[in-house]
């Protein structure tokens, strides 16, 4: 049975996800309508405002450490400014125009419509942020702080599925919408004034299309809301031990993947301590000569489902047991599973983790300056090493420092425009 705590924040969440669709795409209905009734200068200056305050939202949000998914608002933001700065450039530039690109003879009086370049720019931006999926750098700042969506909660990875869904609903309207207005452009439009079809495609036809969108995810919301505070849906705490011996790591081949042998799934903890931790791994496990290392925990919303991962450092001679089928691999044997893709998305992530922190503090301190004046230094990496590191799986600033570094093209003006105009306070605010 779920507390009132957790319901309050699964419903929370939902209701994010729906807000994040209609307050966005909202504001920028408005516009549409406004366009022609009060020209260009208006659709520049409020547009202007209204990026100001959707950056601010942003950046707050940012600065919080917010773990709500704002990359439709972000994407719409960017798409919002190219369609301004672009019917501001050409306002200008085409005081020298006689002709527009139909053909017909330019009106300076009549107003651009903004549909007419916010949907190729919805799209193609769209579709860039697909393609490089988790890479770009508003992205990378939320896998710093929060983890994959794999290793979090219930409610992150619906965010990662819905993000995912809101973007392809973006490009397929985005598509429909820049064929239709461009064709009746081309073939239908005539620049003398605005008439009541001109009016209907360039304004209420993605007036209409956005409401049935927001219908659409009403009816979706309500129910995802209502499955996620039923007793259909469990609240717990997944706890993980990644099991070392010298430099080789025990996994078991579990269905199609290879996992750690060593892991449980407990009533929801937002926090276990040393001895609770010891008492599970006992239970589980039958070696006795071990230290057991608290790795990180996956930072995510209060009172919903987390993962603890541990590593378990084993002395003396290995006791063999066949009947359990573990197996135990070095680095370069665990890379080609890797590569082939027969490990676990948790345990894969487990590795880059450990890996990345682990070559990233060796490099660099926390402030992404080499600690050696080496270029492209290189550190080794041991497994049996990890014992008697003292590194921070948790701090995100590793993994944004990985990214960021004095090796990096750009490094300063990267960390100036991650920092002050991003709001990746999280992973650039540190000192070593």
């Amino acid at each position: 049975m779920k507390s009132k705590a957790q319901c309050e924040t699964l419903s929370k969440g939902v209701w994010n996800l729906w807000l994040n669709w209609c307050i966005p795409f909202g504001v920028v209905m408005l516009l549409f309508i406004a366009a022609p009734m009060y020209g260009d200068v208006f659709t520049v200056v409020s547009s202007f405002f209204i990026l100001c305050f959707a950056h601010t939202v942003i950046f707050v949000n940012r600065r919080d450490n917010s773990k709500y998914c704002l990359i439709v608002p972000y994407l719409i933001e960017l798409v919002l400014a190219l369609t301004v700065v672009f019917i501001f450039v050409l306002n200008i530039v085409g005081q020298n125009f006689i002709t527009e690109i139909s053909g017909q003879p330019y009106n300076y009086s009549l107003p651009k419509m903004p549909v007419l370049f916010f949907a190729p720019f919805a799209l193609i931006l769209t579709v860039w942020l697909k393609y490089k999926k988790r890479k770009c750098a508003f992205c990378q700042d939320c896998l710093s702080r929060l983890g994959m969506s794999s290793e979090r909660s219930l409610l992150s990875r619906i965010y990662y599925k819905e993000a995912t869904l809101q973007t392809d609903l973006i490009v397929y309207i985005s598509i429909v919408l820049t064929v239709i207005e461009w064709v009746f452009y081309f073939k239908f439009y005539i620049n003398t004034n605005f008439n009541s079809l001109d009016i209907y495609i360039y304004v209420w036809l993605p007036v209409t299309i956005f409401v049935s969108s927001v219908i659409f995810f009403t009816f979706r919301y309500y129910a995802l809301k209502k499955y996620l505070c039923s007793d259909d849906c469990v609240i717990s705490t997944k706890v993980r031990f990644l099991l070392i011996h010298g430099n080789k790591v025990c996994i078991k081949n579990v269905d199609i993947f290879f996992d750690t042998p060593v892991k449980t799934e407990i009533p929801y903890h937002n926090s276990i301590s040393e001895l609770e931790v010891n008492d599970i791994f006992s239970k589980l496990s039958d070696y006795k000569n071990v230290k057991i290392r608290f790795l990180y925990q996956n930072s995510d919303f209060k009172t919903i489902a987390n993962v603890f991962h541990y590593a378990v450092f084993i002395h003396g001679d290995l006791k063999i047991d066949e009947e359990k089928s573990l197996e135990w691999f070095n680095l370069e044997e665990l890379k080609f599973l890797m590569g082939i893709k027969v490990v676990s998305p948790l345990l894969l992530n487990e590795i880059n983790r450990v890996y990345t922190y682990a070559v990233t503090w060796k490099t660099y301190d926390k402030t992404g300056k080499r600690r050696y004046k080496v270029r492209y230094y290189k550190p080794t990496f041991r497994l049996e090493d990890m014992e008697s590191w003292n590194i921070d799986y948790n701090d995100p600033v590793w993994l944004y420092v990985s990214k960021v570094n004095e090796d990096s093209r750009f490094f300063r003006i990267k960390v100036f425009w991650h920092k002050y105009i991003l709001g990746f306070v999280k992973t650039c605010n540190s000192t070593d």
